[in-house]
């Protein structure tokens, strides 16, 4: 059986440790990582270090936005690619996508071809292969469970990969 291809961002994965509230700078929608952007606000990207996940919608600039933002913080999202349990704490960034304006949703999606065990400063740690019984391991378009590894909270360097 095939994976679903469907974008789902980063949605956190188990207890939600802390959400606090940011200024955007642009428009965030939910499940988008977030960074850093100009005067203390945020914005989504995929630029390291991330502050965390959106969890809620901003239409754009000045807006009041909440983000998952605790560096412990699991989140579940859809690879691009294959991947397989050999792959577990690997490094990997991330590819953002065009969010949906429709159904205020993030497209962002885990970036398959840029595994790396030796990079301490990739975007995210791969934890696990997604628990949901639909889940095909080995097989494009698996969602898998990661947190962020690049944070800013934790000094902006992750930890080399394992995998």
């Amino acid at each position: 059986m095939a994976n679903k291809n469907q974008a789902i961002g980063l949605r956190p994965h188990g207890e939600l440790i802390r959400i606090r509230k940011y200024i955007a700078s642009a428009a965030v929608y939910p499940d988008d990582p977030i960074s850093l952007a100009t005067a203390g606000k945020v914005a989504p990207s995929v630029t390291v270090p991330l502050v965390g996940v959106a969890i809620s919608y901003a239409s754009g600039d000045g807006q009041e936005v909440m983000i998952a933002d605790h560096p412990d913080q699991m989140f579940e999202i859809q690879s691009n690619g294959i991947l397989a349990q050999a792959d577990i704490q690997g490094n990997f960034d991330l590819s953002l996508g065009t969010a949906s304006t429709l159904y205020k949703r993030s497209a962002c999606v885990l970036d398959a071809a840029t595994a790396d065990n030796t990079v301490a400063t990739l975007a995210v740690k791969l934890l696990a292969i997604g628990d949901e019984v639909t889940q095909e391991e080995g097989a494009t378009n698996v969602d898998v469970i990661v947190k962020i590894n690049n944070h800013v909270q934790n000094g902006g360097t992750g930890t080399a990969g394992l995998a």
